[in-house]
């Protein structure tokens, strides 16, 4: 191929968008005008308006509700599919829609259980999707590259195996920042906005599969996020604070945020937990920051049952990273120690940063209903050396931007490179242009993570040592 006919980066993004414009075109749905003068900035209620009154049942079913029709078969799997379908279209946060795969997919499973009498599995007929990179058979993963176009894996990444063996129906993809490394609700493929109004971010990649389950096109949402330098166990966060817009020293958030933006229900499980292999990223093998990856959803339910499904068929003997630790229900845990409560220290303030009305509401809230549950003790958690800490997370703060890009960036321009795109300046500035980043060296990326490794025994070490003399679980 001549130099004449290389594809610029331009035919390139056209191309990608075009599969997803043709994926869409298949599904019929009745959508209203939005462009010129019509523009709609708030969409969120436009499905109602448009679709059947039995597709509205369908998609705004709780999922444990929606599980139970499906394996009843009060609701067909093929009815469930192209229900969410139609629903989907009207989104532009869309990598692609896969309507042959899904409803093939769907009849399958309908066949199954009109010949067996029993669902396939615990998620038989259930509506998933997955964040782009996540690797789909026969599909591509750009993870947000132009010059990734064309790139496609031969399997499954495994969490997906996990989820389909257990009767999902996979229906749709959805979008990713350049190089899954920014806030920017754009990219040099395709641009999004948020369904409640589209002069509003919706947080990274993991923004784009929040319009899904927000929209109530999509029950389960999976998304994939950088970890913490320290790890909180059991971190499920449904309306986190909200950070504002501007380049900021999050690392990942791809759960929380859009969680906390939309009003949706969000785990982030420990790096550890779950399967990462075939995820697509052009920095997968660093593990400076140990990666996690966790479902979206608009119920609670939703994220009972993810997270109960994918652990029921143990990962860990097929991927040795995985640590083999079952789910536990919330019985189980609260009764874990025979005739003990369950303790639960709560912190109202930490002394330098107190919460705002709004937040201070909601952990009232949570401390109410926590303490009108048998067998659950709360007490108050005192502040552990806060002064301290804030002192290490001045100083930590470029740790973290060391080890999020140890390289400088370049192999982030590199990729850019391949197809000759732009540079956008919020990715630009997370993994290159923000103080304190720099290219290490062997020596200095072992320093700099020992310095990761001696924090975090600190930390747990000093928490451990609060929480036995509190008796706290």
């Amino acid at each position: 191929m001549t130099e004449a006919e290389v594809p610029t980066w331009q035919e390139q993004a056209l191309h990608i968008c075009a599969v997803r414009d043709a994926s869409m075109a298949t599904i019929k749905a009745e959508l209203p005008d939005m462009s010129g003068d019509k523009h709609i900035s708030r969409v969120i209620g436009v499905p109602r308006l448009r679709l059947t009154e039995r597709d509205v049942h369908i998609t705004e079913s709780a999922v444990e509700d929606l599980v139970r029709q499906l394996a009843a078969g009060e609701v067909k799997a093929k009815e469930a599919a192209l229900a969410f379908l139609r629903r989907a279209v009207i989104t532009n946060c869309i990598y692609e829609l896969l309507p042959d795969r899904a409803l093939g997919r769907a009849q399958e499973l309908d066949d199954y259980l009109a010949n067996n009498g029993k669902p396939i599995g615990p998620l038989h007929g259930l509506p998933i999707s997955v964040k782009e990179h996540i690797s789909v058979s026969g599909c591509e993963n750009t993870a947000g590259f132009v010059g990734w176009a064309g790139r496609r894996k031969d399997e499954d990444a495994s969490i997906v195996k996990i989820l389909l063996d257990a009767g999902a129906v996979l229906y749709a993809r959805t979008t990713e920042p350049q190089g899954l490394v920014s806030n920017a609700p754009f990219t040099n493929l395709y641009w999004d906005a948020n369904v409640t109004g589209h002069g509003i971010d919706r947080w990274q990649s993991r923004r784009k599969a929040t319009s899904l389950v927000l929209l109530r096109t999509l029950i389960i949402a999976l998304s994939h996020v950088g970890a913490r330098l320290v790890e909180r166990q059991r971190c499920c966060t449904a309306r986190d604070m909200a950070q504002n817009q501007r380049p900021n020293k999050i690392l990942g958030g791809s759960i929380r945020l859009p969680a906390a933006h939309c009003g949706l229900y969000g785990f982030k499980p420990s790096s550890g937990r779950l399967p990462l292999m075939g995820l697509e990223a052009y920095c997968i093998g660093s593990d400076t920051i140990a990666p996690s990856i966790g479902p979206l959803s608009p119920s609670l339910g939703g994220i009972k049952l993810f997270m109960d499904t994918v652990l029921m068929s143990e990962p860990w003997h097929n991927d040795p990273s995985l640590l083999p630790v079952p789910w536990a229900s919330q019985a189980a845990h609260i009764h874990q120690q025979e005739k003990l409560p369950l303790v639960v220290g709560v912190m109202w303030t930490d002394g330098i940063v107190h919460p705002a009305p709004p937040i201070k509401r909601a952990l009232l809230e949570v401390v109410d209903k926590l303490k009108s549950t048998p067998d659950v003790q709360v007490i108050d958690w005192q502040p552990f050396k806060q002064n301290e800490a804030l002192e290490i997370l001045v100083s930590l703060s470029l740790l973290q931007k060391r080890l999020y890009s140890p390289d400088g960036g370049r192999a982030f321009m590199e990729n850019l490179a391949l197809s000759g795109e732009p540079t956008l300046p919020l990715p630009a500035w997370t993994v290159r242009d923000q103080p304190g980043i720099e290219a290490l060296d062997i020596k200095g990326l072992w320093y700099w993570t020992r310095k990761r490794d001696q924090f975090r025994y600190s930390y747990l070490k000093g928490t451990a040592r609060l929480a036995r003399r509190l008796a706290l679980d």
